[in-house]
């Protein structure tokens, strides 16, 4: 892989067809301060090569990555730098070209989640930033919203306000759409915000998912709690979680 000068945290990953993308994500030097990454690595699976293919326009960490029509992925909110932006940044990956599609409508986030099922996406909760002088406060955002791509023009996002799903508003949460099942899918995250320690949050078990078809909220068993995720892995109706933090960090 095309290195970086520093490890990087808080990158997301998509994948379309042969195709994985590592997207984004921040360093952290020395003196704690922390950068975001414009950079997006394409592994090639056929070959198993790595190649830097683009960079961000504006550079996100804790974003949500989505595929819509196996060729463009949309970067939905995220940090950058100093603030969270409200953008939706789209990469063309056929020519790696960018452009911005209809801004997210809700308060900015960071360690939202979110999948996409056709051109119907769901997104939920993150941190938002208060601004009070002289500093900032972060506080929880429990609000979800469902945006509808135009099939016209993927520029176009219609943003409407849906139910929240418990009222709690999870960080970093394990998500992804299914079109096996037709639902958007929720797992783990933390109810209390942190960096990059997990300090002093505790992980969730709950597992929930939004269903497409009767708009509404499904509740699942409890699994092992866990936190500090970007994607959920799906082939089908199986679903798999890769890493995370436990209680114990």
């Amino acid at each position: 892989m095309p290195k970086q000068s520093q490890a990087v945290l808080a990158s997301t990953a998509v994948s379309i067809g042969h195709k994985i993308y590592v997207i984004g994500g921040y360093t952290v030097a020395d003196d704690n301060s922390e950068k975001s990454v414009a950079d997006i690595f394409e592994f090639d699976t056929t070959v198993n090569e790595w190649r830097l293919v683009t960079k961000m326009p504006v550079p996100v960490d804790d974003t949500v990555a989505l595929v819509y029509e196996n060729r463009y992925i949309y970067l939905i909110s995220g940090w950058d730098d100093t603030d969270n932006v409200d953008l939706v940044q789209v990469c063309e990956t056929k020519e790696n070209n960018w452009f911005n599609a209809t801004p997210y409508p809700a308060p900015a986030v960071f360690g939202h989640a979110g999948g996409i099922v056709g051109n119907k996406i769901i997104i939920c909760d993150g941190v938002k930033v208060i601004k009070v002088k002289p500093q900032k406060s972060f506080v929880s955002s429990p609000q979800c919203l469902k945006g509808e791509i135009d099939f016209t023009n993927p520029r176009k996002i219609k943003w409407n306000d849906i139910p929240h799903h418990s009222g709690v508003a999870y960080y970093r949460m394990a998500a992804t759409g299914s079109e096996y099942i037709n639902q958007i899918v929720f797992a783990g995250g933390s109810d209390n915000p942190y960096n990059y320690d997990g300090i002093p949050s505790k992980p969730s078990a709950k597992v929930f998912s939004f269903d497409l078809e009767n708009n509404s909220w499904k509740f699942y068993q409890d699994i092992a709690a866990n936190m500090d995720h970007r994607a959920l892995l799906s082939n089908g109706e199986d679903f798999y979680i890769v890493g995370g933090m436990q209680a114990n960090r």
